[in-house]
């Protein structure tokens, strides 16, 4: 008897097959009986849809509060990449133009 590899798939790639904006390269890789048993069954039948809704707006604030904690990181990385540059140009560009300059 031949094993089933099974699958387990992100959640957003079913709510993208019933919104119908999963990319088609995508489609393609998910088994015919897959997107049969998508089509067959209503979102709404889904185990915990109902949880789902009631907590769309502390989910929504989630998502907002992890994209806003990726922001500062990269905002801290930029300050720090300024401050960086900075030194150099303060401490080692001026230092090298006062050694040139010294042999001129």
């Amino acid at each position: 008897m031949k094993k089933v590899a099974w699958h387990t798939y992100h959640p957003i790639i079913p709510l993208a097959f019933h919104l119908s904006i999963l990319p088609s390269e995508l489609m393609t890789q998910i088994p015919k009986s897959t997107t049969h048993e998508w089509k067959s069954k209503a979102l709404q039948e889904s185990f915990g849809y109902q949880y789902a809704v009631q907590k769309e707006q502390l989910l929504n604030t989630l998502q907002m509060i992890a994209f806003n904690k990726r922001l500062i990181q990269i905002k801290r990385a930029l300050i720090r990449i300024i401050a960086i540059k900075k030194f150099i140009n303060a401490n080692f560009i001026k230092g090298i133009n006062k050694f040139i300059k010294s042999y001129d």
